[in-house]
């Protein structure tokens, strides 16, 4: 198993987010964007970094809405290290970085219904965010 790092990106790793992203956007899973985009967003951002070998291995965002709503969205583990822990380090980060603010409501727009579930989010089908 991969020993990982939830930390912050800094703009050196954003060819390796967009790396991450590029498979799930070619499977049009994650939306693809310009490299600017990133560097837009890299506040929102955490990476898990593999410990021994530096790689980043999953990337996830953090969107404030408003006052009391945030987004996880971006959210991508590279294949090598998917069932292993990542994405659900980097949902628990999120989640945290969302406490620390003050956001009392985290949504997902998702096809991973089950992995979100895992980590306490529920369908909202219907429903207005």
């Amino acid at each position: 198993m991969t020993t990982i790092e939830v930390v912050r990106p800094r703009t050196s790793d954003v060819a390796a987010i967009r790396a991450l992203v590029a498979p799930y956007a070619q499977r049009r899973i994650l939306i693809a964007k310009d490299a600017v985009a990133y560097f837009e967003s890299l506040s929102e951002f955490r990476i898990a970094r593999d410990v021994v070998s530096g790689q980043v291995v999953g990337c996830g965002a953090l969107h404030i809405m408003w006052e009391d709503l945030a987004e996880i969205r971006t959210l991508a583990v590279a294949d090598g290290v998917c069932g292993h822990g990542v994405g659900g380090a980097l949902v628990e980060a999120l989640l945290q970085d969302a406490r620390d603010v003050g956001v009392a409501r985290v949504f997902c727009l998702t096809f991973e219904v089950d992995f979100f579930a895992g980590h306490g989010f529920v369908p909202i089908e219907g429903q207005a965010v």
